[in-house]
């Protein structure tokens, strides 16, 4: 089952991650300082992560695909995903995002890095 996950790095500021299928993780949150403001983004990406609109392609520097979500109206950078041998293995991995983040479930434990 889908699974986000909240976490506070060794810098103390509080993250999100996503693994779609429980197992790999497909993408990470930018830092917030508090756990309201890191779970009120992780409500907004829920909510929109269907929408490919919200998703930007992007290549490394080694070349290696990538995504990142964005908002529409000020384009704040939410999350970023792993990079990716292949464009299609990024494409897979952002699909199953947008087919599973919607019904996925908020692990309540916050565990710390």
């Amino acid at each position: 089952m889908a699974r986000f996950k909240i976490y506070k790095d060794k810098s103390g500021y509080y993250r999100f991650l996503f693994k779609p299928n429980n197992q790999l993780i497909t993408l990470t949150s930018e830092p917030y300082t508090s756990m309201m403001g890191c779970l009120k983004k992780l409500h907004f990406f829920k909510k929109h992560a269907f929408n490919d609109r919200y998703f930007v392609r992007q290549k490394a520097e080694c070349g290696s695909p990538y995504f990142t979500f964005e908002t529409l109206s000020d384009g704040e950078l939410l999350a970023t995903s792993e990079t990716y041998l292949t464009f299609a293995s990024m494409e897979n991995a952002l699909n199953m995002v947008k087919k599973t983040a919607k019904r996925a479930i908020i692990d309540d434990l916050v565990y710390a890095l």
